[in-house]
């Protein structure tokens, strides 16, 4: 069974590609090609990038519940790393929503590595809840247990 997702519509993701040019700066090894700002590096006689704003609505809360057997508690923790590093990866919002030691914490999380730091000292129990107003996804190691498990080895 997939992880079930819901999504309130206030907190609807803007349309694709709503970002906002916040400012530019001089090209640095490595910055993507697609963000050099053609007309004012010409202007300027160097290669300067734009600078984007994230999407101002996309937010998410990723529930993560790592109750179950261990192997689909490490498919969960994977599978919601996996969401988390896409979402952050294109700039969006996400406050992750555990249980760490036998207590439920929700906070927003910036980077991958605190991603993977939080989800790595998370627990089975009762997560905490989504914030009101975020849209959530919900992700349960108990979906990945039992017949049919999408787990290799997990007990079926």
């Amino acid at each position: 069974m997939p992880p079930t997702t819901e999504v309130p519509a206030r907190a609807a993701p803007g349309p694709a590609g709503a970002d906002a040019v916040r400012t530019v700066r001089p090209y640095v090894p490595g910055d993507p090609a697609r963000l050099v700002h053609w007309p004012t590096s010409a202007r300027r006689g160097e290669l300067v990038v734009r600078e984007h704003e994230p999407p101002a609505g996309e937010g998410l809360a990723l529930v993560v519940d790592l109750t179950g057997p261990e192997a689909a508690a490490e498919a969960a923790a994977s599978l919601a790393a996996g969401i988390g590093r896409a979402l952050l990866g294109r700039g969006g919002r996400l406050h992750l929503c555990t249980c760490e030691a036998g207590v439920p914490v929700g906070a927003p999380v910036g980077d991958a590595r605190e991603l993977g730091r939080r989800l790595a000292r998370a627990t089975a129990g009762r997560p905490a809840e989504p914030p009101d107003g975020w849209a959530a996804e919900h992700v349960r190691a108990g979906a990945f247990a039992g017949p049919g498990s999408p787990v290799p080895g997990a007990a079926g």
